[in-house]
C-alpha cells in the first residue's frame, strides 16, 4: 500500500492491509490493539483499549488502531465499526479466493460511501439521494456493509432539489458566509 503525504505524515509504502472505519482502523495481519498518538492521556487511552476489547467477538482474528474521533463513540457505535471492518475483510478475502480481481487495490470509497460509512448511525431517521446510480450503489452498500442503515436509503426523485427543499445553501451562508468547506 502507497500512502502519499497528507499534513504532516510524510509519504509510505508498506505491505500492511488496513481498512480505515469512522472510529478504528482494521490490521487484519496484526493481533494488538493500538491507539492514536493524539490521544495523549493514559487513562483515557487505557479505557478506549479496554472498551474496545470487550466488544471484539470472541476467535476473531486481526488487530486495531482505535482512531482520534473514538473517544466520543458509544460501545454501539465501536461495535458497528468492528461489525463494518470485519465484514469487509470477509468480503475482500471471498473475492480473493474466488479470484475476482484479487490482483487490483481495492478502490478507496467516493465521498457518498464515506458519509455513509462515517455519518449515518442506528439513529438516523432517514437518508435521502438524489441520484438513482448513487442511491442504487449506497444501498447495496449499505446492506451488505452498513446494516444498521439499509432501508433508511431512499432515492429522492422529486423535480424541487433537495438543497432547496432543506435550505442547505442558506444554512452554509448562514454559518460559514457561503465558504464551502
Amino acid at each position: 500500500m502507497i500512502k502519499d503525504p497528507i499534513g504532516t505524515k510524510g509519504a509510505r509504502l508498506s505491505t500492511q492491509i488496513s481498512m480505515a472505519g469512522r472510529f478504528l482502523v482494521f490490521l487484519p495481519q496484526e493481533t494488538r490493539i493500538g491507539i492514536s498518538q493524539k490521544i495523549e492521556d493514559e487513562a483515557e487511552r487505557e479505557l478506549l483499549r479496554e472498551r474496545l476489547t470487550r466488544i471484539l467477538p470472541q476467535g476473531e482474528q486481526g488487530g486495531f488502531i482505535i482512531r482520534t474521533m473514538a473517544n466520543i463513540a458509544d460501545d454501539n457505535e465501536l461495535a458497528s465499526d468492528v461489525e463494518y471492518l470485519y465484514t469487509l475483510w470477509d468480503a475482500i478475502r471471498a473475492r480473493s479466493e474466488n479470484h475476482l480481481g484479487a490482483d487490483r487495490d481495492l478502490p478507496e470509497l467516493d465521498l457518498a460511501h464515506r458519509v455513509l460509512r462515517d455519518f449515518a448511525t442506528a439513529e438516523t431517521a432517514r437518508i435521502m439521494v438524489d441520484s438513482r446510480e448513487t442511491f442504487q450503489r449506497l444501498d447495496a452498500f449499505a446492506e451488505e456493509f452498513t446494516r444498521n442503515v439499509h432501508g433508511k436509503i431512499s432515492h429522492y426523485d422529486v423535480e424541487r432539489p433537495l438543497f432547496d427543499l432543506y435550505g442547505v445553501e442558506e444554512e452554509i451562508e448562514r454559518r460559514w458566509g457561503g465558504a464551502w468547506i
